[in-house]
């Protein structure tokens, strides 16, 4: 997202989208420069193991959410 509260606002929906499958998760938001342009992502955090990441990454885009889950 070009803005931190867009970003926000993405996660929010999200949430309210597949509350059972992100239950456990946090939300937060990324700040990174592309080309000298600031953009925001929008994550979710706090998964138990990288399983139960990739299990949440599967049932949000069952829900036709876009996911890509990585490890950090």
């Amino acid at each position: 997202s070009p803005t931190k509260s867009g970003a926000q606002s993405l996660l929010d929906q999200t949430a309210k989208q597949a509350p059972k499958v992100l239950a456990d998760a946090s939300g937060f938001t990324v700040a990174f420069d592309k080309d000298g342009t600031t953009y925001y992502r929008a994550r979710f955090g706090g998964f138990g193991s990288k399983n139960a990441a990739w299990k949440a990454c599967d049932a949000l885009k069952r829900k036709k959410i876009s996911c890509f889950a990585v490890e950090q």
